[in-house]
């Protein structure tokens, strides 16, 4: 996917791209920037304790995309000359299906501004283009904004619940 810009209800400026391995720094600075809850609706975990080499590894690890089996897209705002990242949508093929795990958090301070809607929309045009049809996440019941964002988008949806996690299927198909 090219770069592509987008204009938030609020009149904000995103810039959409592709994430590249040299994100690292962006991906640890827009993990300081989120709240606990939006943490542990992402990780399903508390995690603001981590020890800085932990979240930086981890942030490599998640940079370092297979373009194969693996798409992920962050989105920025210039904060002064430099780009910041304020959210990032992924997806990672589950072997030999046409299905991939998902997942979209954005910071905080960025929520509600139809970012999460239209990262949701080009995580989809990737995906199809990769032959993907379903996208699975596994979802906390609380967590209210991801299931406003599926609604929106119009794509059709189910809910399974199984060992005590709740998984949403999203037919990229449909919708939009």
């Amino acid at each position: 996917m090219a770069k592509t810009s987008f204009t938030s209800h609020s009149g904000r400026q995103y810039t959409i791209r592709d994430m590249q391995a040299e994100d690292v720094d962006l991906l640890v600075d827009l993990f300081y920037h989120l709240s606990p809850e939006t943490i542990y609706k992402r990780f399903h975990a508390v995690l603001h304790k981590l020890p800085d080499e932990r979240v930086r590894q981890e942030a490599a690890r998640l940079a370092d995309i297979d373009p194969e089996q693996q798409i992920a897209l962050i989105a920025t705002v210039l904060h002064g000359k430099e780009p910041q990242a304020v959210g990032v949508a992924r997806c990672h093929r589950i072997p030999n299906t046409t299905d991939a795990e998902s997942a979209i958090v954005i910071r905080d301070d960025f929520q509600q501004d139809g970012l999460g809607t239209f990262l949701l929309a080009r995580l989809r045009d990737s995906a199809l283009a990769m032959g993907i049809t379903h996208l699975i996440a596994i979802v906390q019941a609380q967590n209210h904004p991801i299931v406003k964002v599926v609604q929106r988008s119009g794509f059709d949806s189910q809910w399974r619940f199984e060992q005590g996690e709740s998984y949403l299927s999203v037919d990229i198909r449909t919708g939009q």
